[in-house]
């Protein structure tokens, strides 16, 4: 899984913890948890998805805050 191409993240990575580097560019392990403040902004865009295709506000604040509450 190891890719050749060095990024901005990828040497700050391994500069802040080599072996998190290790983990997640050589073997390819990562967080399955989004980070709350992603899933907030996920949860309002597809909010605003459903409310512009026509679904009631309650009905896309019950949709885009379903995953957020199962997660907190």
């Amino acid at each position: 899984m190891s890719s050749d191409l060095l990024t901005a993240t990828r040497l700050s990575t391994l500069r802040r913890c080599p072996r998190q580097h290790c983990l997640r560019y050589e073997v390819g392990l990562s967080r399955i948890r989004q980070a709350a403040p992603l899933r907030f902004g996920s949860g309002f865009h597809h909010g605003r998805e459903l409310f512009n295709a026509s679904a009631s506000a309650d009905e896309a604040i019950a949709e885009a805050t379903i995953e957020h509450d199962d997660r907190s």
